[in-house]
């Protein structure tokens, strides 16, 4: 199994690279997002493989243990 550092690179790469050649996005009115599109999906493909009980304890974990995701 992985460690959660290598999961979280290895699936932000593949994300960010996928969101990078497919997607294109018009500019949009409002403030910008907190997080990219290949953020986004890397957490959602996380949370799944990691054993969190609850979306509270996944938000914990990532202020405590993720510092760029602080920024939240």
């Amino acid at each position: 199994m992985l460690d959660c550092d290598t999961f979280l690179t290895t699936s932000y790469d593949m994300a960010d690279d996928f969101c990078n050649q497919n997607l294109t996005f018009l500019p949009q009115p409002g403030p910008k997002p907190s997080l990219e599109s290949g953020e986004v999906i890397t957490l959602a493909l996380f949370v799944p493989f990691w054993p969190f009980r609850s979306e509270r304890e996944f938000y914990r974990y990532a202020r405590a243990g993720m510092p760029g995701m602080r920024r939240w």
